[in-house]
């Protein structure tokens, strides 16, 4: 064993400071995600990596010093750095299982997909038959490019019929089997918005389905100022739901606009990882579904899919909870 152990020593002497610079990193990683997370340009190249391949770096600074038996501060702190990260895994990147609510009257509860749909790579019909699944009520979709606005109104309702379609130009749709009463295509600071006024079982839902370019140098300021503005034009009267690919991470500083005036769905209702993409590897939480007080979420997952680079939301909501608990 003490041969062995000799030989492992031997292995490691090569790495050097190398556990000393993972510590040095990791120590900043922590420091701008505990500050100024993504405020700034030059924080947001650090705050951005995912927390895994972190966690995973610091564990071998970690392993390697306590193999080495030198400069064990190094061992001490690194271990301490991996402790955080779990904290801020578990706080936000985690939940553990939870029982899902009992929506009572099921007739009221409404299914929400939303999917950023990667163009269609995979094939429309594919795609389609894979949300037709989920059996939606109420579809979101980003980067849903299908040439030509009126010739992708011809596939959707092809592939979809009993559904109302929110199209116009551009790489976000809507599907419904409620009605759609208005939309409005935005694109603005280089993020884009569709905003929509539905009416589903009798009554209203506003709905945004928000996609920014993933620019990490972008004005995100001025794009989640939008979005909150949008956000207080519709107010709290009447139900709304937000949800789309946000190209940010659940504990962007960005965020705080949303999650001041809306619940965040995973928190609510979800467990299990939140991360959504890359599909072929999920390190990133950027896929996010928010509502306003008059949207209960009973459940909220992340399914896996292979037919884009992004998983797929779908989350089980109740409009109105207060109304409903009276009926």
């Amino acid at each position: 064993m003490t041969r062995a152990k000799g030989i492992v020593r031997r292995l490691l002497a090569p790495l050097g400071f190398i556990p000393e610079v993972i510590l040095f990193g990791v120590v900043i990683y922590l420091g701008v995600r505990f500050t100024v997370r993504d405020l700034y340009v030059a924080t947001r190249y650090v705050f951005y990596p995912p927390t895994m391949p972190v966690a995973a770096a610091c564990a071998v600074a970690l392993i390697v010093k306590l193999v080495q038996r030198r400069r064990m501060w190094v061992a001490v702190m690194s271990g301490m750095a991996l402790a955080a990260i779990a904290y801020c895994v578990l706080t936000d990147e985690f939940h553990f299982a939870r029982p899902h609510a009992n929506p009572g009257n099921t007739a009221k509860a409404l299914t929400v997909v939303t999917w950023n749909i990667q163009g269609g790579q995979a094939g429309w019909d594919r795609v389609s038959e894979r949300i037709k699944r989920e059996d939606p009520d109420i579809v979101m979709l980003a980067e849903a490019h299908v040439w030509k606005s009126h010739w992708g109104m011809r596939v959707w309702l092809k592939e979809f019929p009993g559904y109302h379609v929110a199209q116009i130009v551009g790489p976000l749709t809507i599907l419904t089997k409620g009605k759609v009463l208005s939309h409005e295509y935005v694109d603005v600071n280089r993020a884009r918005f569709l905003r929509a006024t539905l009416e589903i079982n009798g009554k209203p839902l506003n709905i945004i389905v928000f996609h920014p370019r993933p620019h990490i140098r972008g004005d995100r300021e001025a794009i989640y100022r939008t979005l909150a503005e949008f956000i207080d034009e519709f107010g709290d009267d009447t139900p709304l739901i937000l949800s789309g690919d946000f190209n940010t991470p659940p504990n962007s500083a960005y965020l705080d606009r949303v999650e001041k005036r809306m619940s965040n769905a995973f928190h609510v209702a979800g467990s299990g990882f939140y991360y959504s993409w890359p599909s072929y590897l999920p390190l990133l939480a950027i896929d996010h579904a928010f509502v306003n007080s008059r949207v209960k979420v009973m459940d909220y997952r992340i399914l896996p899919t292979d037919l884009s680079d992004h998983y797929m939301q779908k989350m089980t909501v109740i409009l109105n909870p207060e109304s409903t608990n009276e009926t």
